[in-house]
């Protein structure tokens, strides 16, 4: 999928962007899924390379569909992340959840029939009734739909991954969370269980986190460690964030580099007084 010789527009980070294409050629090739978590300090640039070979991959044949990116908001329960990702696929909002439930299920129908998923009716509306029930509800324990599980988070697990399993039959999926370390461990666990419940699928899952505890380790198969920028890597940076000054005002550049040691957040932090 990638060249050694391979350069892209994101500079200072073809290796890790190679080796991230590397792994999601793993995911189309053996149908399997894989974890990447991409580790550094605040303002590297994590989310930037995560969004950038999302793009790259959208562009792949057969393209990966690509649900995130899930950021940390302040979570209000443990299943944040996971209801973030099935209102995204179902194109829900937060404000639509307060409307009467035949409407959001005739709204739930129309996605999936964009999607052409879920053709079966009676598959349909279990898992859709399952669906919105819990994610309109922050304690997750009040729905009751059927007594083949014991707990309404199996049904909202397994629902969750009968929809991810139909889309990445379809076509490879992207699954993107963003900042795993603000995660509580019982998020941790439930994407645990909804990737282990996806293992003979081909889903690419990418992670960001600034550090690497032992619950984040246990979701990720490969650990990319995100670095600053080098000197030359900043040069350069700075030269296509300000290409409108001719010419370039090289006494800038030491200083900005010394002040930032090539942390992209604090570079574009720079570039935006400057400018």
């Amino acid at each position: 999928m990638a060249e050694r010789s391979k350069t892209y527009d994101l500079i200072g980070r073809s290796l890790e962007i190679e080796k991230m294409l590397t792994l999601a050629k793993k995911v189309t090739d053996d149908q399997r899924p894989v974890s990447i978590l991409l580790k550094g300090m605040e303002g590297i640039g994590k989310t930037a390379l995560m969004n950038y070979v999302a793009t790259l991959l959208g562009r792949h044949k057969p393209p990966f569909v690509s649900l995130g990116v899930v950021s940390y908001r302040g979570m209000q329960t443990a299943f944040f992340p996971i209801d973030q990702m099935v209102m995204e696929i179902l194109r829900l909002k937060p404000s639509m959840l307060n409307r009467p439930e035949e409407e959001i299920l005739q709204m739930v129908d129309v996605r999936l029939d964009e999607l052409k998923l879920m053709k079966n009716d009676v598959e349909r509306s279990r898992h859709s009734k399952i669906l919105i029930s819990l994610i309109a509800t922050a304690a997750h324990r009040d729905s009751d739909l059927d007594e083949e599980m014991t707990t309404p988070i199996e049904k909202y697990l397994f629902s969750v991954r009968r929809l991810l399993s139909l889309m990445a039959e379809e076509s490879p999926v992207t699954l993107m969370l963003d900042d795993l370390h603000h995660y509580p461990a019982e998020s941790l666990g439930l994407v645990r269980a909804l990737r282990t419940g996806l293992m003979n699928k081909p889903v690419l899952w990418l992670f960001t986190s600034e550090v690497l505890s032992d619950e984040i380790k246990r979701i990720s198969n490969e650990i990319i460690d995100v670095s600053p920028l080098s000197l030359q890597e900043t040069g350069a940076y700075l030269r296509e964030s300000l290409a409108d000054l001719d010419p370039f005002p090289e006494d800038l550049f030491e200083g900005l580099y010394s002040t930032s040691r090539g942390v992209t957040g604090v570079l574009n932090h720079h570039v935006s007084l400057l400018i």
